[in-house]
Formats: structure tokens, C-alpha cells, sequence
């Protein structure tokens, strides 16, 4: 094994090691609390809301009705309805 060769695996060694400890230190690669139902639901919320920006939290307070049966089918129905 050449020295180039040695030094590219002790790097690629590494860089995965690294890679490992991260992921570990994040709860094992799990995926975002909001989207695990065996979690409490405060516990989601608050994970959902620390993720959205004002913006986003602005835009749903903003967001048409979705029912359907009182508002209408079609976005133009929904926000045309009263409130």
C-alpha cells in the first residue's frame, strides 16, 4: 500500500468517524420530534413551532378555511366566503 493510498483511508477514516459521532449525538439519526407520534403532542407542537418561521406562523393565521362544506370547494370560494 503506498503512502498516498494509506493517508487518503486514514482520512476517509476519520471524516466518517466524525460523521458517526454527529449522528449519534442527535438521538441516533431520528427524524424530527413533530413527526413522531409517540411523543406527547405538547412535545410536537413546541418542536414545530421552534421550526417555523414568523413568516410561516403569520401565513397559516392568514390561511383560508378548509371546510369544505360551509366555506366552498375552490380557493376563490373559500376566501370569497365571510368569515
Amino acid at each position: 500500500m503506498s503512502k498516498k493510498t494509506f493517508w487518503w483511508l486514514v482520512a476517509a477514516t476519520g471524516t466518517i468517524m466524525v460523521s458517526l459521532t454527529v449522528i449519534w449525538a442527535q438521538g441516533g439519526a431520528q427524524g424530527p420530534i413533530h413527526l413522531d407520534p409517540k411523543r406527547p403532542i405538547e412535545e410536537r407542537i413546541d418542536d414545530l413551532m421552534s421550526r417555523m418561521a414568523l413568516k410561516e406562523k403569520v401565513d397559516q393565521l392568514n390561511s383560508p378555511a378548509l371546510e369544505e362544506d360551509r366555506k366552498g370547494t375552490t380557493a376563490a370560494e373559500k376566501m370569497d366566503a365571510p368569515k
